[in-house]
């Protein structure tokens, strides 16, 4: 697991290379990674890096904090849905004439009302939840979103992801069309299908559906006085599956107008896609934003299963543990409803040497661990 090979400001490198194995880093981070909701909030467990300076490391913890309050307030909902990848879409937007799908237009416009909901969530009601939240409040409350664009979007796709009938004039006459000939298509079928009922010429199952056109299933010995277009026939040839004249030219007809729908709707999302362009970076910033709130609410929903409190950041060369607890092993015993013996625990300049001695199976590794893993946790915030 060698993430942190390149030094930056405030991280530090991880010394021997195997840490994490030997603390057992590695499986609470596996167990973060199942608390995440998005591929996003994953990606930013696999690039955990470890921090040097006490203002980066408190302010992660108070983000944690935070969002563990929210977790535990049931009068608090936080929006926590749609923390969707935008990465295929946004290099989409970058090449020029390109042009979005239904899907990924629905996409973006599920990521950009997340986002206005975020927003709603810390500047609405008095900005009471601002001041409730600050640390979280900070990431959000810079980032501005348009409105306008929200609605472009919403007047083209229904909630379901589909394009409007209403998204333009000639779609909706278009679409008009495709209804008119449908029914007129059904009509001159039923008509077909009726008068052959009353000879011995159809199989039982009367009709069938071949390369999406509707078509009479008729006995191969009887298929010459069936006027129409052979579409299909059945495995062992007994069945022969025709599309009857009478629906051939509806049948063409409508196909012309579902040509003209697929032309019209690219137009539509081309024109869409134009007025989404010029808004890239925004969205790589939302991206970047429900990736961290994911990671945050993630590392909360662990804090809380863990009963974890945050802890006091000082300056000062000392470590002090009361009633601490292994993580991993509280976890284990209490998924089995077991007790957990806590360890207390102080180091200092002046008292920097600490000798624990005992019979196997006494504890002393795990209270080893539990010092270097509980460290490791903290400077990841």
């Amino acid at each position: 697991m060698d993430l942190y090979r390149k030094r930056k400001k405030y991280y530090s490198n991880i010394y021997p290379e195997d840490l994490f194995h030997k603390l057992e880093f590695d499986k609470i981070l596996e167990i973060l990674t199942n608390h995440c909701e998005s591929e996003l909030g994953i990606e930013m467990v696999k690039n955990i890096k470890i921090l040097i300076e006490k203002e980066q490391i408190e302010k992660q913890l108070k983000q944690v904090y935070e969002f563990s309050m929210i977790l535990n307030n049931e009068a608090v909902e936080f929006p926590s849905g749609n923390y969707i990848s935008l990465t295929e879409e946004m290099n989409i937007l970058m090449v020029d004439n390109s042009v979005l799908s239904d899907v990924q237009v629905f996409r973006i416009y599920k990521v950009l009302l997340t986002v206005y909901n975020i927003l709603y969530f810390f500047t609405g009601k008095d900005g009471e939840n601002k001041e409730m939240y600050p640390e979280l409040a900070k990431l959000v409350t810079k980032l501005k979103i348009d409105k306008d664009l929200v609605n472009a979007i919403k007047g083209v796709i229904d909630e379901n992801g589909k394009i409007k009938s209403s998204a333009s004039k000639d779609l909706t006459s278009i679409r008009n069309g495709i209804g008119h000939k449908y029914q007129e298509l059904d009509s001159k079928f039923k008509s077909a299908l009726n008068s052959f009922k009353k000879t011995k010429i159809l199989d039982d199952t009367i009709e069938s559906i071949r390369n999406g056109r509707r078509v009479l299933a008729v006995l191969s010995t009887y298929k010459r006085k069936v006027k129409g277009l052979i579409m299909d026939e059945s495995a062992s040839g007994r069945v022969t599956f025709i599309e009857p004249e009478a629906t051939l030219q509806v049948n063409n007809e409508l196909f012309e107008l579902q040509q003209e729908e697929r032309r019209e709707i690219h137009r539509i999302l081309k024109e869409l896609t134009a007025r989404l362009r010029p808004y890239g970076i925004e969205l790589e910033d939302y991206q970047k934003m429900l990736s961290i709130l994911d990671f945050i609410r993630a590392k909360a929903k662990l804090a809380i299963s863990m009963n974890a409190v945050m802890p006091l950041v000082t300056n000062e060369r000392i470590i002090e543990l009361s009633k601490a607890y292994h993580p991993l092993l509280y976890l284990l015993n209490k998924q089995q409803k077991k007790e957990t013996i806590p360890i207390n625990l102080r180091l200092s300049i002046a008292d920097r040497i600490l000798i624990i001695s005992g019979p196997n199976a006494g504890g002393k590794s795990v209270t080893l661990k539990t010092v270097g893993l509980l460290q490791l946790m903290l400077q990841a915030g």
